[in-house]
């Protein structure tokens, strides 16, 4: 949940340490217990209009959630304070949420999970609906071949990094499986919602509406739910498409953090889904629909 206050320090960022695993304990103990009591009561909460609103404040909620934070916390602190329980247990709560930057992002994640597994199991589709890497190798998932993975060498991430003491020679290729935020429109799908995120890598506005334009040349829809200021309230793209990958040689952009070999976040920027994951894809499902 979140890499809690200390921005890695104690949860996250590809580091472990006793340290780390007794503040996961604590997490899961202490803080999280009136977290889950108070979603439960209230039948969960709605994340599509969280999502929603805080694209049009600058998020594009994958690098940045400053805007979906703040939404997030008017709905559930409120809530949290309603809760018969001690005001110390609910106060150690909302003091890690509040203080925890980019806490909405897991749930972003698991929204977006949630609604590409819907997907799964659909004859004769070319959706993605997954993507992933380990550090080495990177990955994708399609609609019409659930449970396989179609892999290649991990991207490298080119960005900003948080201090001139960094090169590439510290960094890791692609690490995590934040990038499931991109198949549901978000994050580098979502540029132009965000110049802020895209002038990490020295973009202009206009070089963050075009990264969203060429976005939707391998889209298979735009998201009526998500119109973007910045694109005239036109909706984000959604549903990559390997077939319009390969049609265009246009390979999806995705944002997220840059990470040290030794651990620990070194900076943020974007890399691209290799091509040859979607070439793996399209000879499977060759294969699979051929007769």
């Amino acid at each position: 949940m979140a890499e809690g206050p200390f921005q890695g320090g104690f949860c996250g960022w590809g580091l472990y340490s006793p340290e780390i695993a007794e503040n996961l304990r604590y997490m899961r103990e202490v803080l999280f217990p009136p977290l889950r009591e108070m979603l439960a009561k209230e039948g969960g909460i709605a994340i599509k209009p969280i999502l929603a609103e805080s694209m049009q404040m600058g998020d594009e909620n994958h690098t940045r959630q400053t805007a979906a934070d703040l939404l997030f916390d008017k709905q559930v602190l409120p809530r949290l304070f309603e809760m018969d329980l001690p005001k110390e247990q609910i106060m150690r709560t909302v003091k890690y949420i509040v203080e925890t930057p980019r806490f909405f992002h897991c749930y972003g994640q698991g929204a977006s999970r949630a609604a590409a597994i819907a997907a799964d199991g659909t004859e004769y589709s070319t959706m993605v609906t997954a993507l992933a890497g380990n550090g080495v190798e990177f990955g994708i998932k399609i609609a019409s071949l659930p449970g396989q993975w179609f892999t290649a060498p991990a991207p490298m991430m080119k960005g900003r990094y948080t201090s001139t003491q960094y090169t590439e020679k510290d960094q890791l290729p692609w690490l995590g499986d934040s990038c499931v935020v991109e198949t549901a429109g978000l994050g580098g799908f979502a540029a132009a919602a965000s110049p802020i995120v895209c002038s990490l890598r020295g973009m202009s506005l206009q070089d963050c509406i075009g990264q969203t334009r060429e976005m939707e040349r391998i889209s298979i829809a735009k998201n009526p739910n998500y119109p973007i200021p910045n694109l005239d309230f036109d909706p984000l793209p959604v549903g990559i498409d390997i077939r319009l990958v390969l049609k265009t040689g246009v390979c999806p952009a995705i944002h997220g953090g840059m990470f040290n070999h030794e651990g620990g976040l070194i900076g943020a920027g974007m890399a691209r889904v290799p091509m040859e994951c979607f070439q793996k894809a399209m000879k499977a499902f060759a294969a699979k629909y051929r007769n």
